[in-house]
């Protein structure tokens, strides 16, 4: 517990170092150097277990406790909730590998998704659309080394948050980061072009947050139904061939 994990988090590549981090204290929670009910070490000893900042330790337990990992318990700190992000909703090993399960998975999520956009843009706050945003800008700052699989991920829960259905939330939570299925991009788009899809998926969240900005909730509607459309119709093209 006391050693120092600066050469792991040195050792992963992609994303940013919050992510990194965030990684490696679900492991420990999965390999149960942590348990179920277990406090969380303070900012200060994980910044030093990680020789990382407290700033950098705050992002990483924030997004840990939009998985639902971890959560807080005001002025005690942060608690153990889960060893795994998605629970018992749709449940635990749910992970599409071909793109066949990917459009299943793409279909379940149009009707949920589209509805929860509509309702986020009536029911979202000052404090949503703050949230949103800080999600926006994480998304766009490592286009340049990785699949932005987890800022993909967060922007969607915020929006089941913001609609104020607590259904919602345990979707998002259920599914995990098998929501965005992103490690299959690169089978599907050319290397030189996945820093431009991933522009145009920013693009598409942007036009998405618009419309809740705006308290539009059929545009919302609109936007979110688009944005599923366009990947579903890149998945559908890797499937077609494969059944012709």
């Amino acid at each position: 517990m006391a050693v120092s994990r600066r050469d792991e988090i040195a050792g992963r590549r992609r994303g940013s170092l919050s992510s990194h981090v965030a990684d490696a204290i679900e492991e420990m929670i999965q390999s149960e150097e942590f348990d179920v009910g277990d406090k969380l070490p303070t900012e200060s000893e994980l910044g030093r277990m990680f020789d990382v900042s407290r700033t950098v330790i705050r992002e990483a337990v924030s997004h840990l406790k939009s998985l639902g990992v971890v959560e807080s318990r005001r002025g005690v700190g942060a608690f153990i909730r889960r060893r795994h992000a998605g629970g018992a909703f749709l449940s635990r090993g749910l992970s599409p590998s071909t793109a066949d399960e990917i459009l299943q998975l793409l279909e379940f999520r149009l009707p949920i998704e589209i509805e929860a956009a509509g309702l986020a843009a009536q029911r979202r706050t000052d404090a949503d659309l703050a949230a949103l945003a800080e999600s926006l800008e994480k998304f766009a700052s490592p286009l340049d080394d990785n699949l932005a699989r987890r800022e993909d991920f967060e922007f969607h829960r915020l929006i089941g948050a913001a609609a104020r259905n607590p259904v919602f939330v345990a979707f998002y939570d259920s599914l995990g980061e098998a929501l965005v299925p992103r490690s299959h991009v690169s089978e599907l788009v050319i290397q030189a072009r996945i820093k431009r899809y991933l522009e145009q998926v920013l693009g598409e969240h942007r036009q998405i947050f618009a419309r809740i900005e705006a308290a539009d909730a059929e545009g919302a509607r609109a936007a979110m139904r688009e944005h599923l459309r366009r990947s579903f119709e890149l998945y559908r093209s890797r499937v077609e061939p494969e059944n012709a």
